[in-house]
């Protein structure tokens, strides 16, 4: 196969119409969808909670006898009945009815064997599901990685399109769906790491590129590091080194931020290699001084990664017990009034537009760095009390006659660290 191979989207696979013909075709992942042909069982009956938690539950555990006290115990524990039998028993009655009367006799996409006590679910020829199709795509990928490593690659796209989210996301704490989410979850990430792997090894940047982004559009796995680690190097090998530098700030501001989470060694290895600089031919001490130095001819703030910042702010902190003057932290965060308004191209030009003014605007012993796509933060430094409202409204003030982009408004907050308080 040619570097020019069409590797399919996350997109691509739904079940052929020909060979869905007359199916029940069954969604699980990423929403719960129950159709036949352009009619939506799944909206039918709405109303019958009950019914459906118990179809999931059979789906779910498909080819399992489940006892009928598992059952009354996984799905309804605070409920009271006094017949389980009987109630179940009214349940799939109405189950069978709901799907049976789509279907011609002999042509029911399922069987509801009841044995003792014992209830199981038997799909048919005539169902198609998500996960089935899911498990079975993943592992014919894993048998064939060895033999033909990009048709293997072509399989685990295919599995990859098919995840559209977790597994019966409508719901989140159930006991009985735990197991089977992270099983799902993590056969979804085993795939892309080996169609990652696979693309990599053949050259397939553009592609690796393309599945990663995909696969953030589903969820950002943000635990996975070898995810990030692979899409980051892919990017740096595609010449995109500010595109991966975006996607380290990202990360690791989030984990932060959200779990208080530092980058992995690994991570701040990566960092360090694609930062500009530390590809540096070896240099003289003379040479690292004329690098460290800031040019005579630059004016206003120093603008600095997240990483430093933070170092930055942390050193002013300590030192302010026995500082003069005190320290202001502020947060200029560009915000849509309406999420329709969202335009990235404009995003990105009014952020260059802001870190023009505030490098132009402020004084040399301040600080800026960006903080994730739509954020500035700024050390303030050797600031008076009568001072920030001041100094921040014009820094707005100056923003605002410099852009003018409908629904982008620039909100300004700050923190203040001031002698006597």
């Amino acid at each position: 196969m040619n570097n020019t191979e069409v590797i399919p989207s996350m997109d691509a696979v739904r079940p052929h119409s020909e060979a869905s013909q007359g199916k029940l075709v069954i969604y699980t992942l990423g929403n719960f969808a129950a159709k036949k042909g352009k009619q939506d069982l799944s909206a039918k009956s709405r109303l019958s909670a009950k019914l459906w938690e118990l179809f999931k539950y059979l789906l779910v555990n498909q080819d399992k006898p489940v006892s009928v006290e598992h059952i009354i115990d996984s799905l309804w524990p605070d409920k009271e009945y006094e017949d389980h039998a009987a109630a179940l028993h009214t349940l799939t009655h109405r189950m069978r009815k709901l799907f049976y009367e789509e279907f011609p006799a002999g042509e029911e996409p399922f069987v509801l064997d009841v044995s003792q006590g014992y209830y199981s679910l038997r799909l048919s020829q005539n169902c198609w599901v998500d996960i089935l199709q899911f498990r079975e795509y993943s592992k014919e990928a894993l048998e064939l990685s060895s033999e033909d490593p990009l048709a293997a690659a072509g399989l685990y796209r295919e599995a990859i399109s098919l995840y559209k989210g977790e597994l019966l996301p409508e719901y989140t704490a159930k006991k009985w769906l735990l197991h089977a989410k992270r099983y799902y979850r993590t056969l979804f990430m085993q795939n892309v790491l080996n169609c990652i792997n696979i693309l990599h090894d053949s050259g397939k940047y553009t592609d690796v590129i393309a599945l990663c982004e995909d696969v953030f559009q589903v969820e950002y796995f943000l635990e996975e590091e070898e995810l990030h680690l692979a899409y980051m190097e892919t990017l740096v090998k595609s010449s995109r080194t500010n595109d991966a530098l975006r996607h380290y700030e990202f990360v690791t501001t989030t984990l932060y931020n959200e779990f208080g989470v530092k980058p992995s060694e690994a991570m701040r290895d990566l960092y360090r290699f694609i930062k500009p600089d530390f590809n540096a031919p070896r240099l003289s001490i003379n040479a690292i001084h004329d690098k460290l130095k800031e040019r005579e001819t630059v004016n206003g703030a120093f603008i600095c990664d997240l990483d430093f910042f933070r170092f930055l702010y942390r050193l002013e902190m300590r030192r302010r017990d026995r500082a003069e003057d005190g320290l202001v932290l502020g947060l200029f965060n560009l915000a849509w009034a309406d999420y329709k308004h969202y335009n990235e191209d404009k995003l990105l030009e009014a952020m260059d537009t802001l870190e023009s003014t505030l490098l132009g605007s402020l004084r040399k012993g301040d600080v800026i760095t960006r903080w994730g796509d739509s954020r500035f933060l700024v050390l303030l430094m050797g600031v008076k009390e009568a001072d920030p409202a001041m100094i921040l409204g014009r820094l707005k003030s100056a923003f605002d006659r410099c852009l003018q982009v409908d629904g982008l408004n620039l909100e300004v907050s700050r923190k203040d660290s001031l002698p006597g308080k």
